[in-house]
This record gives structure tokens, sequence and C-alpha cells, in this order.
């Protein structure tokens, strides 16, 4: 009975992954920032509708994950969640995150990621030319919310800062 785990409480995958997440979300806004943290949960949601639909169960245990496995997973994102190749490869690294957790506290004695191989794509974002920039300030604009937008925009080409940090700046955070 205990090699073949009957009568053994098992480690599964989503209890791992949702005590993960209620930690992780102890430390949001000190050490771990909120994005990542719906990310978690996202790639966590993800897994509890996978399940049912891939393997018919709610759960499975750790000593199940293999490598199929995980392939069958990335092709759920790719066809069911439509999700493209960055998306896939930044939940993949959240779900192998996890399972490092597994395998480095003894739970998992071996690494269904081995043999997978994921890598992200280049994006060209683009870029506005000097001129591009020079006539979005000199543009009118009809509104006083229209131009308090665009006037951020333009700060934020001119400062680098994203859009979550202009959001966050106020008068007693510029020091």
């Amino acid at each position: 009975d205990a090699y073949l785990g009957i009568g053994i409480k098992q480690e599964t995958l989503l209890k791992l992954f949702e005590q993960h997440n209620a930690e992780f979300a102890k430390k949001v806004g000190h050490s771990r920032a909120q994005g990542t943290f719906r990310r978690y949960q996202t790639v966590c949601s993800h897994i509890r509708e996978f399940l049912p639909h891939t393997y018919k169960r709610e759960d499975i245990p750790l000593k199940e994950l293999n490598l199929t496995f995980i392939n069958d997973f990335e092709y759920f994102l790719r066809t069911e969640k439509k999700c493209r190749t960055n998306t896939v490869w930044g939940y993949m690294i959240g779900l192998k995150h996890v399972i490092s957790i597994a395998r480095n506290s003894g739970a998992l004695p071996f690494n269904p990621f081995a043999g997978y191989i994921n890598s992200p794509e280049s994006v060209d974002r683009g870029y506005l030319t000097e001129r591009e920039i020079q006539t979005l300030m000199e543009t009118p604009v009809k509104s006083g919310t229209c131009e308090l937008v665009r006037d951020l925009f333009i700060f934020s080409v001119f400062t680098g800062l994203a859009y979550a940090d202009v959001k966050a700046l106020t008068t007693d955070r510029l020091q």
C-alpha cells in the first residue's frame, strides 16, 4: 500500500499552488509585486480549468506530473485559452517555479520540466520618432482630461517611467 500510495496523503499540484499563492499574497507590497501575484493566480486558475478539461479530474498528485502533462498544459493554453507565445512562456515560468518548490522540499523527486523547451519570441514594439512626439505635444486637445492624459504620456516618454509608476506618483513621493 505504501509503495502504491494507497492510504497515504498525497501532495497535489493545486494544493501546492494555492499554498504558494497564499504565502505570496502576504508579501505583496513589501517584497513582491501585485502584478506577479495576479500572474500566479491566473496560472492556478488555468490549471484548475485544464485538469477537468484534459485529465477529467479536479487535481493531480505531484508524483504524476511529467513532461506530457507540461506539454498538454502548454497546448491547452495555446488552443483553449488562445494565449500567444510570450504569454504561454510567462505562465510556464510560474508553473515551473511552483514545481521547483515541490522539488526543493523533497515532495517531488524528479523534474517534470526536464526536456521541456520554451522561449519568448522577440517583439518589435516600435517607437515614436522625435517629430511624432513634437506633433503630439503641439496638437490641441478638446478637454482637460485628454490634455492630462497626453501630458502624462509625454512625461513618461521623457522620464522613462512606466504607466504603473506614473499612476502611483504623488507629491509626497517626489524626492
